[in-house]
């Protein structure tokens, strides 16, 4: 639904207005404002968006659109048959986004809130709201009646007494980051070797267990042969390279662990007394689509990105010219 979300972004009202007929779904949902002829939120849209944050934030996450209507069709299921767009919807973002902060215990910082015009330009439009499934749920709405919701097929619920207790003994995850660094893995006549290290950091205040990393090599792009990290294992599965933490391997609160050594060759022209010299053409932009993850952790994915600059900072006397 996240895809959605940004194509909701990216073509405005265009393709709101073409969800005419969709159906409410697990991770979609629409409302109407209760005065679509006033930007302030009421009471009632207060209420609406604290149980819906709470809902998806407790589930799987998902998509709400205010300024549509969504109603059952003959057969029962609930689509969208018309759009009531709300006006001064400037106001009625700036509120929503205030008042997301506020609407959940415990706390969530990630949702996204954005206006969408009707036509551009009018102050009138839609509001797309989108919020990832939470790994600190459940999550209890604190707007209205306070409880603790959950999505149960295109609808949102109470969450009954057992699925609260449940839900509180679910085991903490870990929050991993990946990034690298480079440094000078090699240099010989003709060629130097930049070594990438493939980093993950846990921002949590639990250990991430069994960290691993997995990574798609396009040449000129390979494994340092001559650096390992210590409890990780490299395996390769076709064209993926896979660095697993072997039993015991934890990244604990705070830590930066190196996962994987990579290495890039390129052509060097070696300038007396010591400096090396890439040809810039050789150092375009590169990037590398990264997999990763550790026990109890849905796998993340990051593309990593590096720029000709970023990578000659790791070659100590290298110079670029055009």
């Amino acid at each position: 639904m996240r895809a959605r979300f940004d194509d909701l972004i990216a073509r405005g009202a265009t393709a709101v207005r073409e969800l005419m007929g969709e159906p409410e779904e697990l991770d979609f949902d629409c409302k109407r404002k209760r005065n679509p002829n006033v930007g302030e939120p009421d009471k009632e849209d207060k209420e609406t968006l604290g149980k819906m944050l709470s809902a998806f934030s407790n589930s799987m996450g998902g998509l709400l659109l205010w300024g549509v209507d969504a109603r059952p069709n003959s057969v029962g299921i609930d689509c969208i048959q018309g759009f009531e767009p709300i006006s001064n919807i400037g106001l009625f973002e700036a509120r929503m986004k205030a008042l997301a902060v506020e609407a959940l215990m415990p706390r969530i910082s990630d949702v996204q809130i954005e206006a969408i015009e009707d036509p551009p330009g009018s102050n009138k439009g839609f509001l797309a709201v989108y919020i990832d499934r939470s790994e600190r749920r459940p999550h209890q709405c604190e707007f209205g009646h306070k409880a603790y919701y959950r999505r149960a097929g295109s609808s949102s619920r109470q969450m009954e007494h057992f699925e609260v207790e449940d839900a509180f003994k679910r085991v903490m995850v870990p929050t991993l980051e990946a990034s690298c660094e480079v440094y000078l893995a090699g240099s010989r006549l003709g060629a130097t070797d930049i070594g990438i290290s493939l980093t993950l950091t846990n921002s949590s205040n639990v250990s991430a267990m069994y960290p691993y990393v997995m990574v798609d090599l396009p040449h000129p792009f390979d494994v340092d042969g001559y650096r390992r990290t210590s409890g990780i294992n490299q395996r390769q599965h076709g064209a993926t390279r896979c660095f697993e933490g072997e039993s015991g391997t934890a990244i604990h609160p705070g830590v930066v662990r190196p996962m994987a050594m990579l290495k890039l060759t390129v052509p060097t022209t070696h300038k007396p007394p010591s400096d090396l010299v890439i040809e810039r053409h050789h150092l375009t932009n590169r990037m590398l689509k990264v997999r990763y993850g550790c026990r109890d952790l849905r796998m993340q994915e990051k593309v990593l990105e590096f720029s000709p600059d970023f990578l000659i900072a790791g070659v100590p006397n290298g110079h670029l010219v055009f």
